[in-house]
């Protein structure tokens, strides 16, 4: 186990220690005796060791020219020995609070199978669900001001006993969280040791976690709206119609104020000048809206500012829920990544070509591909026009030549079906009751509805939609893609990476 948990460290910057997990993963079957039994003595005698509590503090600049503080990003490095501890403690917590249920249902952040994409996905469905209904929808996402730094460890401890964790496990976590010490380095030029007496530890594998353990009744306090949490982000959503946006205010206000109140119970403070939030709704009625004299939302004594597009958990949402803003910004990326590529191209292979572009360029568009259903033809020929800017830099094809060829003959299926790809296989887990609850419950069958044996009676029930953007959302789009390809996949029974390899096989021989 240890070896295995060695082997899941993915920085390779070192600490106070100067060790790295690359050199702990060249030696971990060496040292694996002695380093277990290191571990064993950590949890049996209640005791963190103490040289695994020191972090290496390194600014990092956030923009071109730094000249204030602020334009630099602290980055703490620990040791990597201490991770490996912390890993094996933190998947026996979250085991015991997964059969506890004591996480919200509703907290996506440190739960297998879950992430930001499927947080997203779950509001990105409720918030198509307002817009078939011709209803608005206010999404507010609420900012903390140095969250992880502000964590009281006494209130950690105190959820973390009511939460059912025993005197043992509070030592253990005491001794984790107490007698810390940082200090910065910068280029040759280091600062004193400095101890850190609140907060929970900066580039930790625990620390979001037990910050996560500390906010975990945050929901008590949202009695109108609806919400979703990801470790320290929290968003909060209404839906109604156009004529009911101030009452809908005021019951967002009074929500706030209720978290507002929690977050200053539990030491924590919200920034409302970073916190934020957006109207989304149909072109009609939000030019409707503009008719209105919103209220003021308010976070404290603070005005919360409108915005016309978010950035949501890395996601650019826009008040049309159209998607442009979020493609134009990542394409942009791409291009300017391929073209710092483009000028070593004559060093390079043609191996050595495509692994850069899938890995460096094209791998962005991966990430919450499965959120971005119904995009406009522009919009998707604009992503497939940066793979196909991709293929000519590998193949050397000239730029008005065909690509398509090319992609086929490689075995490339389009960013199009590169996208329907990662989409199925997210259904296959929901069919699998493998993904977070909150999107198993939004399927069902047909033969929940009769006990025919007939050819259909294991499809998925699409739910009705009346209008093309509710048609183009995920649980109607990818349900009805995922029946049709039942009839050529025999999904019963089959694992994940079966499931993928055959699906993949069968995009590529049938290309949308």
């Amino acid at each position: 186990q240890v070896i295995k948990m060695v082997r899941t460290i993915k920085s390779n910057a070192s600490g106070v220690d100067s060790i790295s997990a690359y050199f702990l993963k060249l030696g971990i079957e060496h040292s694996v005796y002695a380093f277990t039994d290191i571990i064993n003595a950590s949890i049996t005698y209640n005791k963190f060791p103490e040289r695994w509590k020191k972090a290496l503090v390194k600014p990092l600049p956030k923009v071109a020219n730094p000249i204030v503080a602020t334009d630099y990003r602290p980055i703490s490095l620990l040791p990597a020995f201490s991770k490996i501890l912390e890993k094996l403690v933190a998947k026996q917590m979250i085991e015991y609070l997964k059969a506890t249920g004591y996480l919200d249902n509703l907290q996506s952040a440190y739960k297998q199978s879950h992430s930001t994409i499927t947080a997203l996905l779950n509001v990105t469905d409720d918030i198509y669900e307002a817009l078939e209904n011709s209803e608005l929808t206010f999404l507010v996402l609420l900012d903390y001001s140095k969250a992880f730094d502000c964590a009281n460890h006494k209130l950690i401890l105190a959820k973390l006993q009511a939460a059912g964790f025993k005197n043992d496990s509070l030592s253990w976590i005491t001794s984790y969280l107490s007698g810390r010490s940082q200090k910065v380095v910068a280029g040759s030029v280091e600062s004193d040791w400095e101890s850190v007496a609140n907060g929970v530890p900066q580039g930790s594998v625990l620390g979001p976690l037990l910050f996560t353990i500390l906010v975990s009744d945050i929901s008590d306090a949202i009695k109108r709206g609806r919400y979703h949490l990801y470790a320290d982000d929290t968003q909060l959503y209404y839906k109604c119609k156009v004529e009911d946006a101030n009452s809908t205010i005021a019951h967002i206000n009074s929500d706030l104020k209720n978290i507002f109140d929690y977050s200053k119970r539990n030491c924590l403070k919200l920034n409302a000048s970073k916190s934020k939030f957006i109207v989304i709704g149909s072109r009609p009625n939000l030019k409707k809206l503009k008719n209105t004299v919103l209220d003021e939302i308010k976070l404290g004594q603070d005005v919360i500012e409108r915005e016309y597009a978010v950035k949501n958990l890395g996601i650019v949402f826009d008040e049309y829920f159209s998607w442009h803003k979020h493609v134009n910004l990542i394409t942009a990326k791409a291009y300017g990544k391929l073209q710092h590529v483009f000028r070593f191209k004559n060093f390079l292979s043609q191996k050595a070509k495509w692994s850069l572009s899938e890995t460096y360029i094209l791998s962005q568009f991966n990430y919450g591909d499965i959120i971005l259903q119904g995009l406009s033809n522009q919009l998707v020929q604009k992503i497939q026009k940066v793979q196909n800017s991709c293929i000519r830099f590998t193949f050397g094809l000239r730029k008005y030549d065909h690509i398509t060829a090319t992609r086929k003959n490689n075995k490339i299926i389009s960013m199009e079906d590169r996208r329907l790809f990662h989409s199925l296989c997210l259904m296959f887990k929901i069919t699998k009751k493998i993904a977070p609850i909150y999107l198993c419950n939004r399927i069902s069958y047909r033969n929940s509805l009769h006990n025919h044996n007939t050819r259909h009676r294991n499809d998925i029930i699409t739910p009705f939609a009346r209008s093309r953007i509710r048609s183009l959302s995920f649980f109607i789009f990818i349900t009805n893609r995922f029946n049709q390809l039942s009839n050529y996949i025999d999904i019963a029974g089959i694992s994940l990476n079966t499931f993928r390899t055959k699906c993949f096989n069968y995009l590529r021989e049938n290309e949308t």
